[in-house]
C-alpha cells in the first residue's frame, strides 16, 4: 500500500531544504513533487526537483484529492500555495513513510488547521462553509525560581526631587512595600502537522504454468495369426472405458499483512535559561536634624555561581568515586541553593523543611531523593551559612 505525505511550508526556501533532506535520505527525485507560485519564488528555477503542471493553480486541489487528501484540506493546501507558500508532496512506500514523515515534521511545516482558521477569520471561505479546526491544549507547569535562571536585580529608587508631605499630630501613614515574584512556566504549542494518506494500488502479475493433459487414442492394427482361447475370452468383454484428464490453471489470492506502519512522536527535552527582573520596594528612613541616614535593606543572597566552586569540591569529596559526572549532581546543589535563598523558608531549620523539600523534589525527579539528598542538604547549609 503506497503512502502520500503532504506538508506545507511558508517559504520556498524551507520547502527546498526539506526536498534536499529527503533526497539525501534516499528518496527518489521522481517521487517528490513541489507546488509553489513561480511569480513569488524567484529562486524556483534552482529547485532540486522538477515540478509537474498538475501541481499548479486550480489543478492542485484536484490532484491532491486524487491522491486521497480530503477535499477541505486539499482546498486549504491550494490556498496556502496561492498565498506564497510551498507544498511538498512525497510518494512513499510503506516502509519509508515513517522516515519521510519524520523529516517533514522536523523542519516545522505549517499547521494547516490553525492556518485555515486564521484565513476564515479574514474572510476566506474555501470550498466548504464549515471546516474543522483544532486548538492545541495549553499545559502550564510552574517552575521554581532560580537565582541563576532569573537575575535577582533590585533597583533602589531615590526620592530626590519628589514632593515632601508633612504629617501633623499622631496621624499614622502606611507605606506599602511591594515585591514581585517572577513565575516561569512552560506552554505546549504545535509546530505543524504532517499527514499520511493511504491508498491501494494494483500491479499486473503473470507467471508461466506447465499443464498436463491426457487423451485416449484408438489405433487399429491389421493382424494375421491363429486365434486362441485367450483371444475368444478377450473378445467377450465388449465394453472398455478409459478416462481423459487435463489440468487447467487456477488463480487464488490470499491477503496477508506483511508490515505495519507505526506513527509516533519523538519527545526530546532541552534546558533554556530564562531571565527576568523582580522589583522590590525599599524604604529609607531619615531622621532630622541628624545627618546620618539609616537604611533598612532586605539581604540579597549571592548567586549560584558564587557557590559553584564549593559545590564542586564537595562533589569530589562525597561523590567523586561514584563514576557519575558533576553535571548529574548540579541540579541537586542548585535545588539546595534555591531552598536556602527562598523567602518562604527563611528562619526554618532542615528538620522542619526536609519533608516538604522531598515532596517537591520527587514531583520533578521521581525516586531520586535518597540519591541526591546529601547534595541538596549541603547546598542548603552552605547558602544559609552566608546569609
Amino acid at each position: 500500500m503506497a503512502k502520500t505525505l503532504v506538508a506545507l511550508y511558508d517559504t520556498f526556501a524551507d520547502a527546498e531544504h526539506v526536498v534536499q533532506e529527503l533526497i539525501a535520505d534516499g528518496f527518489a527525485r521522481s517521487d517528490i513533487q513541489m507546488a509553489f507560485d513561480r511569480t513569488t519564488s524567484p529562486a524556483a528555477h534552482t529547485a532540486s526537483v522538477a515540478w509537474d503542471s498538475e501541481y499548479e493553480g486550480a489543478n492542485l486541489s484536484e490532484t491532491l484529492a486524487d491522491l486521497g487528501v480530503p477535499s477541505e484540506e486539499a482546498q486549504a493546501y491550494a490556498e496556502g500555495v496561492r498565498r506564497g507558500g510551498a507544498l511538498v508532496v512525497v510518494e512513499s512506500s510503506d516502509e519509508r513513510a515513517e522516515r519521510g514523515m519524520a523529516i517533514l515534521q522536523r523542519l516545522h511545516p505549517v499547521d494547516i488547521h490553525e492556518r485555515t482558521a486564521q484565513w476564515r477569520q479574514e474572510g476566506w471561505t474555501g470550498a466548504a462553509a464549515t471546516a474543522s479546526t483544532s486548538t492545541p491544549m495549553a499545559r502550564t507547569a510552574t517552575a521554581t525560581r532560580s537565582a541563576q535562571e532569573q537575575a535577582r536585580a533590585q533597583t533602589r529608587v531615590t526620592n530626590q526631587g519628589a514632593p515632601t508631605r508633612r504629617v501633623e499630630g499622631d496621624k499614622e501613614i502606611t507605606i506599602p512595600v511591594v515585591e514581585e515574584d517572577l513565575t516561569i512556566g512552560t506552554r505546549e504549542v504545535e509546530r505543524g502537522h504532517v499527514r499520511i494518506y493511504s491508498r491501494v494500488t494494483e500491479r499486473p502479475v503473470e507467471e508461466a504454468v506447465r499443464l498436463r493433459e491426457e487423451k485416449v487414442t484408438v489405433e487399429r492394427r491389421p493382424v494375421d495369426r491363429p486365434a486362441t482361447e485367450a483371444d475368444f475370452a478377450a473378445a467377450g468383454k465388449d465394453v472398455i472405458e478409459m478416462t481423459e484428464t487435463a489440468e487447467e490453471p487456477v488463480v487464488t489470492k490470499q491477503a496477508r499483512v506483511v508490515e505495519e506502519v507505526v506513527v509516533h512522536k519523538e519527545v526530546t527535552e532541552h534546558t533554556e535559561t530564562v531571565r527576568g527582573a523582580e522589583r522590590h520596594t525599599e524604604v529609607d528612613v531619615q531622621r532630622e536634624p541628624e545627618t546620618a541616614t539609616q537604611t533598612r535593606r532586605v539581604p540579597v543572597p549571592q548567586d549560584f555561581a558564587t557557590y559553584n566552586e564549593d559545590f564542586r569540591k564537595h562533589y569530589i569529596t562525597a561523590f567523586g568515586n561514584s563514576g557519575v559526572a558533576y553535571a548529574a549532581y548540579e541540579p541537586a546543589y542548585r535545588y539546595g541553593y534555591e531552598l536556602g535563598t527562598h523567602e518562604r523558608y527563611r528562619g526554618r531549620d532542615w528538620a522542619a523543611l526536609e519533608a516538604e523539600a522531598r515532596r517537591d523534589w520527587e514531583a520533578r525527579h521521581p525516586s531520586t531523593w535518597e540519591r541526591f539528598k546529601e547534595a541538596i542538604r549541603y547546598g542548603w547549609d552552605k547558602v544559609r551559612a552566608r546569609i
